[in-house]
């Protein structure tokens, strides 16, 4: 299976949301859609999903116009928005029931998936409860087996990781993983550890504009010789010590805590010989590819990810 984009555009009014974007991907690849707030990431992925039409350009699905044909995509493809709406009066099994009817499922072979996908997702215990009882992360898991229902072949999935804990992640990460051997696996994320290890290809998008189609590693490559590592010592007590060997300074109020990262290390931005240092946030444990990411996405001259020793 082929899904071809050529210079796909959408504006809203006088804003543009996407501009220009092409891209070509097949079955077999899970893609990782990245980029900062207003990239253009959600727009992209209704247009894909045909909730939105373009202002201009193509979307191909093995050489038909899904544009002109929406059908043609919409019987094939599961999709999962940003926010997952539910009629909280009804219990996740009677959810998801409703969800398999709406699209065409026969009863028995939806009671087949409905109960594998409560399986893999850990809710069969959940399954009576009603959807207004549940929690973020369950209804999230919820919204995803509903994206699943009917074995689509292209699964888009909008920020799938929202609500859900650190456990919950990697089940998801590695089930979207298996079913894009056969499929297309489109998501969006800016936990970008969470598709490092799995995506075929990333797409960065910047200002609607795509910046980068490539793989992984061709991204990390693209950080040799821009990104520098230095290990520091634990975090001390006094945050405004100095540290003279990069001159740089904790301020206490820039510096918060995150439940599913941890501690987010925010530094000041400052002008420094070598350089304006762009400083955002830095986890603890920053990955390569995500430095990279701050490194695109901020046109720094140099990004500097700081890991603190127990």
């Amino acid at each position: 299976m082929e899904l071809v984009l050529e210079d796909i555009t959408k504006k809203y009014k006088d804003k543009t949301a996407v501009q220009n974007v092409s891209a070509t991907l097949h079955s077999g690849q899970l893609i990782g859609l990245i980029g900062k707030n207003g990239a253009g990431k959600t727009t992209l992925l209704k247009l894909l999903s045909t909730i939105l039409k373009p202002a201009g350009g193509r979307i191909l699905l093995d050489g038909q116009d899904i544009v002109k044909n929406p059908n043609v995509m919409r019987s094939k493809a599961g999709y999962l928005p940003q926010e997952v709406s539910a009629y909280p009066n009804l219990t996740v099994l009677e959810y998801l029931s409703y969800i398999a009817s709406v699209k065409g499922i026969k009863k028995k072979d939806a009671e087949k998936q409905i109960n594998s996908l409560l399986t893999d997702f850990h809710l069969e215990n959940a399954k009576g409860r009603r959807m207004g009882n549940c929690s973020g992360g369950m209804k999230q898991r919820a919204g995803i087996i509903c994206a699943l229902l009917g074995d689509p072949q292209i699964i888009i999935i909008d920020e799938p990781a929202t609500g859900l804990d650190p456990e919950e992640r990697v089940a998801v990460r590695n089930i979207l993983s298996r079913l894009s051997r056969e499929r297309i696996v489109i998501l969006s994320t800016h936990i970008v550890s969470d598709i490092e290890a799995v995506a075929s290809r990333i797409l960065l998008l910047q200002q609607g504009s795509l910046v980068f189609n490539d793989s992984p590693e061709k991204l990390i490559a693209r950080a040799k010789g821009c990104v520098w590592e230095y290990m520091l010592p634990s975090l001390p007590e006094d945050y405004e010590r100095q540290f003279p060997m990069i001159g740089l300074s904790f301020v206490k109020n820039n510096i918060s805590m995150d439940r599913e990262s941890g501690l987010l290390y925010n530094l000041q931005s400052m002008n420094m010989k070598k350089g304006n240092y762009i400083i955002g946030k830095f986890l603890s444990n920053l990955s390569v590819l995500t430095v990279m990411w701050l490194f695109v996405m901020h046109g720094a001259v140099l990004m500097l990810p700081f890991r603190f020793s127990d």
